[in-house]
Order: structure tokens, then C-alpha cells, then sequence
């Protein structure tokens, strides 16, 4: 039943311009604030739009199509949905249909694995090569202060947490390592901080950006003919940027999978394209990943390791090492595998 109502909603939403607004009207009144939380999101969007009608009309399409595609605002934007047919914007895997796909071939109980940074540098110790511990309360302080002795530069970062948002590179001759302790720990969530060794990237991968870490990202999906991967990506942060995450500026562009060489031009999270590199340079479209083959055969065995997890999206940096996981994202969006040509 519950099915059948949400089938025919979507088709009267499709047909109906009045029946649309009226819904819209219905759902601001009625769950204000899951439509005050897709409304914000969708107004940053149009902020930059000064044809007040066209501003208008993508904003009523924005939140209509949240219902009829399960498209975020950010999935309307990035897979410029303002221009296509209803036939064309069902070509997207949008938000809710990759939880929905990805909740039928992922085992939840292996959530937590992949949520929690520090649960997953355990599982996948031996492919991150670097050390890492957590602390989560004022009975880690001397461990916290312990680890910025041995390591003069560390990546801080919440536990529980990702997109790249509060992740912190600290020096420890440039702070006052006791109190930022105590600062972490006031605004803790509960969860804790993970610390890691900086990860020292290559040149082959650092002349993308020197400030971050370039990583690429391939997606891996186990099926009865093994591990299969599937539209890599490369990422690239901007000058002054430690990570390289598109939701904190990022450029990324495809890879071929046979060649492991960039095959289409950057792309940002504002739809800006790229040939290179705006600020060091490098050009992007033909970029050679270096030790390919060996980074495919090192993410089909991270893979295994967690086997009832049939899809995650890894992300892997070069280093003197080798090749090494950054994480594994067992949800991880889909906006950089269905970039717009």
C-alpha cells in the first residue's frame, strides 16, 4: 500500500504544477522542519542566481524533485537537473536511491566498521601503514600528548565524521599541545578524535596540489565473479587545502580503468571544469596514476577483508609505501561517479 501511495504521488507531482505546489504547501505546514532542512539547502544553491524568476522556478523544482527523484539539492545542481526531462533526471542514481541500493547489498551490522574511523584503521590496519590512536576522554590525555612526540605533524579528526569536515593538521612545535586537548575535548561528541601520522604523499601524486593529499577513489563491488571496480576517480584540493573532499572544494575527474590515465576534465561541486590544475598548474585530462596495476590488486584484497559489505567507495593516497587506505566509505556518495560530461 505504502508502495502504490508513494507511485502515485510521484506520478501526480510529474503531471501537476497546482497539485505540486499545494503538496509543497501541505508538507512546510505539516513537517516544517524536514522542509526547513532541504529548503536551506536548496536556498544556498540559488543564492547566486539574480533572475529572481529562474531563481523561483529552481527552487520550486529543487524541492518538488526531492520527492519525485529523491534528489538533494546538491543532486539537482551537480547533475543539472534544471535542464533535463523527467526521462533524463531518472538516468541519476540520486540520494535515496543509493541508500536504497545500498542498504540491499550491504550487511548494516558492518556499519559501524566503516562509521568509525578508528574501528576501521583496525580492520584495515595492515593496508594504511601508518599509525593511529584514539582518544576519547581526559584518561588519553598523556596518549594524546605522547603521540605529538613522536609524530611532529598529526591529522586530527572526529571519529565519527567525514567529508572532510574537522580535520585538523596540527604542528606540534606551532601549538600548546596541552591545551588543545582540553579544546578537543570540550567540543567532543562522545565519539573521540582519531590521531594519525601524516600521510607524505609522492611527487608523482603531490604535484596535482602540494598542500593535499590527492587521492583517488574506487569504488569496489564483490560479486560472484570476485571484486569488481568500477568508475575511479581521482581528487584533487586546492592551493592551501590539506584534504581534497568536494564538498570542501575539491576538483575530481575520471579515470580510465583499463589505463589508470585521467580521462575527462576536472570537475568542482560548482560545476566549474577544468583542463588543469587552476592553481598548480598540472594538466589533468591524460594525468597518468602512477603504479596502477598495483593499486587495483591493493583494493581488491582491502575489499575481502570485510566481504558481507559487497560495495565501498575507497579512498587510497601514494606513498613511499606503496599505495595506502585513507578509508572506505560503505555509503559513499555517487555525485563523483556520475559526473556530467
Amino acid at each position: 500500500m505504502k508502495k502504490e501511495f508513494f507511485r502515485l504521488l510521484r506520478f501526480l507531482l510529474k503531471k501537476s504544477p497546482l497539485f505540486s505546489k499545494l503538496f509543497l504547501c501541505a508538507w512546510k505546514l505539516l513537517r516544517r522542519k524536514n522542509y526547513d532542512f532541504i529548503d536551506i539547502q536548496t536556498k544556498s544553491w540559488i543564492a547566486d542566481i539574480s533572475d529572481k524568476e529562474r531563481a523561483k522556478r529552481v527552487h520550486f523544482e529543487m524541492m518538488r524533485d526531492f520527492w519525485i527523484y529523491g534528489a538533494l539539492p546538491e543532486d539537482y545542481a551537480f547533475y543539472n537537473f534544471e535542464y533535463l526531462n523527467p526521462r533524463g533526471k531518472e538516468q541519476y542514481v540520486t540520494d535515496r536511491l543509493r541508500y536504497k541500493l545500498l542498504y540491499q547489498v550491504n550487511d548494516r551490522e558492518d556499519d559501524y566498521t566503516f562509521i568509525n574511523k578508528y574501528k576501521a584503521y583496525i580492520t584495515f590496519q595492515p593496508y594504511y601503514l601508518r599509525d593511529a590512536v584514539l582518544v576519547r576522554d581526559e584518561n588519553d590525555r598523556e596518549l594524546f600528548e605522547d603521540f605529538f612526540k613522536r609524530y611532529s605533524e598529526v591529522v586530527i579528526k572526529r571519529a565519527e565524521f567525514s567529508r572532510g569536515r574537522d580535520v585538523l593538521l596540527l604542528s606540534s612545535d606551532k601549538i600548546d599541545v596541552e591545551a588543545e586537548f582540553t579544546k578537543l575535548m570540550e567540543n567532543n561528541d562522545g565519539h573521540g578524535y582519531i590521531l594519525e601520522e601524516k600521510i607524505i604523499q609522492r611527487e608523482e601524486m603531490a604535484k596535482l596540489n602540494p598542500s593535499s593529499v590527492n587521492t583517488v577513489r574506487i569504488p569496489t563491488c564483490i560479486t560472484e565473479n570476485g571484486v569488481e571496480i568500477f568508475h575511479p576517480v581521482v581528487r584533487m584540493g586546492r592551493a592551501g587545502s590539506f584534504v581534497d573532499n568536494g564538498s570542501q572544494g575539491g576538483i575530481f575527474a575520471a579515470i580510465d580503468i583499463k589505463a589508470g590515465i585521467v580521462s575527462s576534465p576536472g570537475k568542482d561541486k560548482e560545476c566549474f571544469k577544468y583542463i588543469v590544475h587552476p592553481d598548480s598548474g598540472v594538466q589533468i585530462v591524460g594525468f597518468q596514476i602512477p603504479m596502477w596495476k598495483e593499486l587495483v590488486e591493493t583494493v581488491k584484497n582491502v575489499a575481502m577483508i570485510v566481504p558481507s559489505t559487497k560495495y565501498v567507495g575507497w579512498d587510497m593516497a601514494f606513498t613511499d609505501k606503496g599505495w595506502v587506505v585513507v578509508e572506505g566509505n560503505n555509503y559513499g556518495q555517487f555525485f563523483l561517479l556520475q559526473m556530467p560530461a
